[in-house]
């Protein structure tokens, strides 16, 4: 239902704007930059103010959103010429400075937060506008609007070489300047990662819709979503409520209509989304969008994820609690939170507060500096990262029974962000 649709939308910009504000959003931003604020700025704020006083909560996420919006740089966090997000860059840990080359590749997942962040802009939003442009916040626009042009014409190119990718996308390079599929993959692509993308996708021309922007630029997105709910069904169902995790694509270049023939579970093991984790994002897309050809097989899609949706119980010093066991109870399997109303569910906020103290507790009683989250592997200045190190979550919560016990990273964290959302 349209209501429905609204509040979706709605939430999920808020979602992400608890990325970077846990106080009452109705707070506007308190100071203007006389001068950029130090790098290293939490050093000036204490517990005290920061849960106690807006005006020092405002502030202190206005320097948290100037500095993460040094990211957003060309050849750091995206690339200009394209508009496409960029996996990263480098930097050298004492100066903080970009050292070697950027990571000139990317996915649909880094692709969906790029376009949240800019619809949190263009709606508004005064923190989303420092990101983009701190000198001047009121002309975040002026700064967004050229890069959806460019990124939308970079979908628009990968659609028309590659149609048999049915406006999916790969993990992509840009290596050339242009949008083109990693070697990796040539011919596949993840549900997962699109499933992140197309929710954002859907915000975006809501916001582009309600504020009035250029009518053109708007249907170019429209037409960039509605082919990926068109092909939804034909490129990543399976059958029997199961939903590829990355689809195999024959022909790359097959012409619409595309035919479920030219797509197939990879091989020699299928892997379908059988996760109640951030890859239920995609599967809840096609349930309400797809055009199922009976209820009863929809239904299918929820019976077939319950095998991993498994309790477990965790004491923590305050008590034992009960919490979803996690794949790996790495903080990025939580990404659904942001994005759909989880939270509006009692019971689902109950179970997502649950494990967050459990989180918390556990780094608190074994003295962890921080949580726990699949991230790069640590290497140091110049060198090349050894690897992704996926199975850097909490053993005890999870159905991987190993662990690397010595990595964690920031964005760790973000589910906290959450469990104290403002009204």
């Amino acid at each position: 239902p349209e209501e429905m649709m609204k509040t979706f939308v709605s939430l999920l910009l808020f979602s992400f704007l608890l990325l970077l504000c846990s106080c009452d959003r109705d707070n506007k931003l308190v100071y203007a930059f006389a001068s950029p604020p130090p790098c290293r700025f939490s050093l000036s704020y204490n517990v005290s103010g920061l849960l106690n006083d807006p005006a020092i909560q405002s502030r202190f996420i206005t320097d948290v959103v100037y500095w993460e919006g040094q990211f957003h740089q060309d050849m750091v966090g995206y690339h200009a010429k394209t508009g496409l997000s960029l996996d990263g860059t480098p930097i050298d840990y004492q100066t903080g400075e970009p050292t070697g080359s950027p990571h000139l590749f990317s996915a649909s997942s880094k692709e969906s937060l790029h376009i949240t962040m800019m619809a949190l802009a263009l709606s508004g939003d005064p923190y989303a506008q420092v990101f983009f442009s701190p000198d001047a916040p009121s002309e975040a626009p002026n700064v967004i609007i050229p890069i959806l042009e460019n990124k939308i014409t970079s979908y628009e190119y990968f659609n028309s070489k590659y149609p048999g990718f049915g406006g999916y996308f790969p993990w992509y390079s840009v290596a050339n300047g242009v949008m083109e599929p990693t070697s990796d993959f040539v011919t596949s692509t993840p549900a997962l990662d699109n499933g992140q993308l197309i929710w954002s996708l859907y915000a975006l021309i809501r916001i582009m819709k309600d504020t009035n922007m250029d009518k053109n630029l708007t249907q170019r997105y429209e037409n960039q979503l509605d082919m990926m709910t068109t092909n939804a069904l034909t490129m990543f169902y399976a059958g029997d409520g199961k939903v590829r995790a990355v689809v195999e694509i024959k022909n790359v270049t097959a012409t619409p209509p595309l035919q479920a023939s030219n797509y197939a579970s990879t091989s020699p093991v299928p892997s379908y989304l059988d996760d109640p984790y951030e890859g239920e994002l995609f599967t809840f897309y096609i349930d309400m969008f797809a055009k199922w050809p009976n209820p009863t097989e929809r239904e299918k899609l929820w019976v077939f994820k319950r095998a991993l949706l498994k309790s477990v119980d965790y004491n923590t010093p305050q008590g034992p609690v009960t919490l979803q066991k996690g794949w790996w109870f790495s903080a990025h399997e939580q990404w659904k939170i942001m994005v759909l109303p989880y939270l509006e569910v009692p019971i689902c906020k109950q179970v997502f507060l649950n494990c967050e103290k459990a989180r918390t507790a556990f780094s608190a009683v074994n003295n962890i500096p921080g949580m726990r989250a699949s991230c790069n592997d640590v290497a140091q200045p110049g060198q090349n990262i050894p690897d992704y190190v996926s199975d850097a979550g909490i053993p005890a919560l999870s159905f991987v029974d190993e662990s690397r016990s010595d990595l964690y990273t920031p964005y760790g964290s973000f589910p906290l962000l959450m469990t104290s959302r403002p009204e």
